[in-house]
């Protein structure tokens, strides 16, 4: 669509004037910011930017109530028509364009010059007014200017003949008015959402997103991709154009990418938490930004994590594989794999009910995914597989690969009907038929965890691969002898792909929870603590941590050790906080240490406690008490999205005077909601409560303000 609507741009001294878009009165303030030459101008309106005026602004008897601008002499020879002008610019804000229909000035010309006056828009001439000797005038003629983004307006004084050339003649103007209206000019809005919008780890702390631009009638000016760690957004905006903010430190961000680029790559991610992405197309800019919000808003999620590739099917169920980050090399489009409706579980498995699933249903298409080349080491390929029938003769649905994936099969899994409603497992490291296989039966439509391990030994045709199968738990070490193997076989050259294909028409199965890793820990088993950190305010200090996921976890134990004069005294046990015995989801915890001893600086460290009594200590992290912040600071609260309560935690540096801090809560309107803080206070770090229990979900803003300054940050209550 296309907006059109008038905008008054300019208050004038004695009132609003309807179609005048800039007047210059040449006070210095609000329209000229400095009287000298080149000043600048001050537009105050949302249209039309600053421009320059090129003339000196004085004061004398001719304008005697206010500022005006003079030129004068130079006119060289009688008979001869020259000009002497006053220029400037004025330009429209992106998105807006404006039209001009009249201009106006008062004049004012002595008896040696000029003879008339007239103006000009980017070069067009507008009829000239005669200027009486030693009289002051208006001129004010109509303009015929349309959909101008910037135009340069010249007002000019002539001499000529009727006058004495003297070189001494000059005017002077005043009170210019440009007269108008202005439209806000935008595109429709995109006509699609991108396609193939996909998040994937690189390493610890990178997340690399990929997609489609997908244009239709209308292509997007741009994207506007959102991040944070809750996967709760708000709809961008249509006329509220978003900044880059790729710091996420606060868990939350946003950055604009270009048509056409289709990656972008996030970087300096918290390891082991969580991602979740959306994706917005928009056509215009600025003021006039528009965004599609409407249909399904493409979204990814992914876990940056030292893991060589973590698959959940996160996707769209009924999508194709190959439209999110998959590649067909064989049987390309031939019953192709869809994404199941509804993941696997498996209790203690990270990978557990997270997305959806894959699911091989028929004879077909067979579909791979790579991973960063491995040739040293072991690998171990964690999944969830159910299975709910097979046929007659056994084959491989699963398999490892080079990058590229050439037709070097390896590690392959086969599913084997075993006559009496159940089937086996089969196992082989490069043939076309099980090396290996199960003798006891396994159940149809049972979700089983599998483990392949592929450990690449020096030589020809030695490497290694074995399967462990379990049908409960997750064993913190691996075991002793796996389920099958291990066997050996044609090696691989390059291992960095995992494949699936589709076998037999009636050899049916789901696969979930793809995690490909150099170790055991890494691969089946979940990473517990993924932060901690340590805040000292009013005389306190105040421990954080979240765990991504927990296996048996009876609770933390929390030790400190007290410095001074640089030597460390022993642990002690101070306080404890319950775990969550087993999660697939992140957990937070936190404490606050309120009797610290006489010391120069602490140390904390967190026990990890199983059920069972096993135990794993934290790093450590050491807080100098003697700490006064350098910096005036505001946090982001804490949790965020809350309900109904969070807290929020700012600094005030060391200052000779107590600070008068004021925090203040505000809606997304701008209306002032609570007062948190509104007195005088020393140098430290604070933290205060906000209780939301009378607001509605929504987004809110925090502004801290003291000694001048100001910062401000949103927060989202969610009920």
């Amino acid at each position: 669509m296309r907006r059109f609507f008038t905008v008054l741009l300019v208050f004038l001294m004695s009132g609003v004037v309807w179609g005048q878009i800039v007047q210059f009165n040449f006070n210095t303030d609000p329209y000229l910011t400095v009287s000298s030459k080149n000043a600048n101008l001050n537009v105050t309106d949302m249209a039309l930017s600053s421009g320059t005026i090129e003339t000196n602004i004085t004061t004398g008897t001719y304008f005697p109530d206010e500022p005006y601008i003079e030129e004068s002499g130079g006119w060289t020879a009688e008979d001869q028509i020259s000009a002497k002008n006053f220029t400037f610019t004025i330009t429209a804000n992106p998105g807006y364009k404006f039209s001009i229909t009249n201009i106006s000035f008062n004049a004012y010309a002595t008896s040696a010059g000029p003879s008339a006056f007239s103006a000009e828009v980017d070069g067009t001439s507008i009829t000239a007014v005669d200027a009486p000797s030693a009289t002051l005038i208006n001129y004010s003629q109509a303009v015929t200017k349309a959909d101008l983004q910037s135009a340069v307006i010249k007002i000019q004084g002539w001499l000529n003949g009727s006058r004495v050339s003297t070189g001494s003649g000059s005017f002077r103007i005043d009170d210019v008015i440009i007269s108008g209206s202005v439209t806000l000019e935008s595109e429709p809005e995109p006509s699609n959402h991108a396609t193939n919008f996909s998040a994937m780890s690189n390493g610890a702390t990178q997340v690399d997103l990929t997609w489609t631009d997908n244009d239709g009638a209308q292509a997007a000016d741009g994207f506007l991709i959102l991040v944070n760690t809750t996967g709760t957004f708000a709809d961008p905006v249509d006329g509220t154009p978003q900044a880059d903010d790729t710091d996420l430190s606060d868990n939350e961000g946003q950055v604009n990418v270009a048509h056409g680029v289709e990656t972008y790559s996030f970087t300096g991610l918290t390891p082991e938490t969580q991602y979740f992405f959306k994706i917005y197309p928009y056509s215009n800019s600025g003021v006039a930004i528009d965004y599609k919000t409407d249909e399904t808003v493409p979204s990814a999620n992914a876990t940056p994590t030292n893991l060589l590739l973590v698959e959940n099917f996160d996707y769209v169920a009924s999508t194709l594989l190959t439209d999110n980050g998959w590649t067909a090399h064989s049987a390309s489009g031939t019953n192709p794999i869809e994404v199941n409706n509804g993941g696997l579980t498996y209790a203690d498995y990270p990978s557990s009910g997270i997305g959806n699933a894959a699911t091989l249903q028929t004879s077909g298409e067979a579909v791979h995914r790579t991973f960063p080349v491995t040739n040293s080491g072991v690998v171990y390929v964690s999944f969830l597989v159910n299975v709910s029938s097979t046929w007659t003769t056994s084959d491989y649905v699963f398999n490892l690969g080079n990058d590229p994936i050439g037709i070097g099969y390896r590690a392959r899994l086969f599913l084997i009907n075993g006559g009496t409603g159940d089937f086996e497992f089969g196992l082989s490291q490069s043939a076309a038929t099980a090396d290996v296989s199960t003798n006891n039966g396994y159940s149809y439509s049972t979700t089983y965890l599998l483990v392949l391990k592929y450990e690449i030994i020096d030589g020809s045709s030695n490497d290694e691969v074995s399967l462990f199968i379990f049908d409960s738990g997750v064993p913190i070490a691996e075991p002793v002898t796996p389920t099958l193997g291990p066997v050996t076989g044609t090696d691989l050259s390059a291992l960095g792909s995992v494949a699936l294909r589709q076998t037999y028409a009636n050899t049916q199965l789901i696969i979930d929870g793809i995690r490909v890793a150099t170790s055991w820990a890494q691969a089946p088993l979940p990473v517990e603590l993924t932060s901690f950190t340590a805040n000292v305010f009013d005389g306190k200090v105040n421990l954080r941590w979240a765990t991504a996921t927990e296996v048996d976890n009876y609770g933390f134990e929390i030790q400190r050790s007290a410095f001074s004069n640089q030597r460390a005294a022993n642990w002690e046990n101070i306080g404890f906080v319950e775990g969550h015995g087993n999660s697939n989801s992140p957990k937070n915890y936190e404490f606050t240490d309120s009797e610290l001893p006489n010391c120069d600086a602490v140390s904390y460290r967190l026990k990890q406690i199983d059920i069972d009594g096993a135990y794993e200590y934290s790093n450590e992290i050491e807080v100098p008490l003697e700490n006064i912040p350098a910096k005036f600071e505001l946090s982001q609260n804490y949790p965020n999205p809350f309900n109904p309560v969070t807290k929020i935690q700012f600094a005030l540096p060391q200052s000779e005077i107590q600070h008068s801090v004021s925090l203040r809560v505000y809606d997304i309107i701008g209306r002032e909601v609570a007062v948190l803080v509104n007195e005088s206070k020393e140098a430290g770090i604070y933290e205060v409560e906000f209780d939301a229990t009378k607001l509605s979900s929504g987004l809110y803003f925090y502004s801290l303000s003291a000694a001048g300054k100001t910062i401000t940050k949103k927060m989202m209550l969610l009920r």
